[in-house]
């Protein structure tokens, strides 16, 4: 039996619904419902009013690979000018007949588009717009897997490895990326996109190959999940570990390399068996990271950044407002920092919090995170199979600020420090 979530004072653990089948990704729409993907039978849920929708499932994603622990249908991301764009996007480890690879595809919504209270909504397969077809998916493994849209309607999208460590410092090559994406302009489906339909003007690697013009930032081993940051666009990554470090990144700038595998975490690994590490080598420093020498399994996650809705009935006091969370998938543990650019560090110790390192304690198994329209936190527990919600039960004073500086990826950020061997 999983321990019980430990939140401070005035902090709850909600279960919104359960008898989910091993959940990996949460897709809110802007009418509050929710979407969820199920890994290994590749299903789509819709919540509504805190309960399965009537209509289930409501997409059920073909050629899925399961022949694996970490193959499935690993993220969900809905266009953020929905219901206008109905549009569901999907990231999954494709098979059929000799054909294996790692696809992002576009699936068109029809029914009540933007009804809170309605299950009739579905997502016909054959709309199927796929944009990514050739991400290699030789190994079981690191496959990365999210999917996040900034605020100016690009896409990003982590994808792993695949356990060829080499791949990460290659420009050129899927594996081991972040890569940013145009989606507002493709057709409608079915179909498939051709990689020069995608790049987005100002990504860093123009000229450098059709890979490369996607790729944002390089040198990740398994970035599974990340998130944006919506006051100024920063990402915030959590790249898994070997077996030295687990850590987490803020990426506010394209071009940048995360330095795996020449890089775990802090530790710097000074031979690595099929790779040469090139000379004046330049490695972005995580701004958190961990020993997991100690533990049989570590798996980082991304909780994100806390950012609320004015007025919103669940909202978090203000002094949350712009504190990144990270969280521990195999430990249960929450850690809630305050900073910013590449300085962050543990926040102050709150009243009831479980240790002056970690927030919260006793979550069974957390693989997604998103933040809710009433100001609460849904976060995903994938073995428990639950949709969870975290609810401040306190009195919120005053009013969060409307404003963000976040004028969209395009615009320019100040590069944080790097290290140099």
């Amino acid at each position: 039996m999983a321990a019980q979530p430990s939140y401070p004072t005035d902090f709850r653990d909600v279960t919104v619904v359960g008898a989910l089948t091993l959940p990996t990704s949460i897709a809110p729409l802007p009418d509050g419902r929710v979407l969820i993907a199920e890994q290994w039978n590749a299903r789509v849920r819709l919540v509504v009013d805190g309960q399965i929708g009537a209509t289930d499932p409501v997409l059920t994603v073909p050629n899925v690979n399961t022949s694996g622990n970490e193959r499935g249908l690993l993220a969900l991301a809905v266009d953020p000018a929905w219901p206008a764009r109905p549009y569901l996007y999907a990231y999954y480890d494709f098979s059929s007949g000799t054909t294996r690879a790692v696809y992002l595809t576009r699936y068109t919504g029809v029914g009540d588009l933007a009804d809170a209270s309605s299950s009739n909504l579905t997502f016909d397969a054959a709309s199927a717009l796929h944009l990514l077809t050739t991400i290699p998916d030789a190994a079981s493994n690191h496959n990365g897997g999210c999917l996040r849209f900034a605020q100016d309607g690009t896409l990003f999208v982590s994808n792993g490895d695949d356990a060829s460590r080499c791949a990460a410092q290659i420009v050129n090559d899927f594996r081991g990326k972040i890569l940013h994406l145009e989606v507002d302009q493709l057709p409608a489906g079915p179909g498939t996109a051709s990689l020069a339909d995608l790049v987005p003007p100002g990504n860093p690697f123009s000229g450098q190959g059709p890979i490369a013009e996607l790729v944002w930032a390089i040198g990740l081993r398994n970035p599974f999940r990340f998130h944006i940051d919506p006051n100024d666009g920063a990402l915030f990554i959590a790249d898994v570990g070997e077996s030295t470090q687990e850590e987490w990144d803020r990426v506010a700038s394209g071009g940048l390399n995360l330095g795996w595998p020449f890089y775990e975490g802090d530790f710097h690994v000074t031979v690595v068996s099929g790779c040469t590490e090139p000379g004046g080598f330049v490695s972005l420093p995580p701004i958190r990271s961990f020993d997991r020498t100690a533990l049989s399994s570590a798996s980082g996650m991304s909780a994100g950044i806390y950012k609320s809705r004015p007025g919103a009935a669940k909202r978090w006091p203000a002094e949350y407002n712009g504190d990144y969370f990270y969280a521990e998938y195999y430990q249960g543990w929450v850690v809630r920092v305050k900073g910013s650019g590449s300085a962050w560090s543990v926040a102050p110790q709150v009243p009831g919090q479980a240790s002056a390192t970690n927030w919260a304690t006793g979550l069974d198994s957390p693989v997604d995170f998103q933040i809710a329209p009433d100001g609460s936190w849904y976060y995903l527990s994938q073995l428990g199979g639950e949709l969870h919600k975290i609810e401040y039960t306190g009195i919120v004073t005053g009013v969060p600020a409307t404003s963000s500086s976040f004028g969209g990826l395009r615009a320019r950020f100040a590069t944080p420090p790097q290290r140099k061997r």
